[in-house]
């Protein structure tokens, strides 16, 4: 299954998107394995803010 930036952006728009961040992800693909996760999950976050960040510095 492959989705497209289109029908996210209509799945976050409408409300039912499926975000995780990078550590919940690592359990749903051990749990379920890649292919279940990737059909599942929408948005995986991975970002991080900090004084150590170079986005910090702005």
């Amino acid at each position: 299954m492959i989705k497209t930036y289109i029908e996210i952006n209509e799945r976050i728009k409408s409300g039912n998107v499926i975000v995780v961040n990078a550590e919940e992800m690592i359990k749903i693909v051990e749990d379920s394995g890649i292919k279940i996760a990737a059909e599942e999950i929408d948005v995986v976050t991975t970002g991080t803010f900090g004084s150590m960040c170079s986005s910090g510095a702005f």
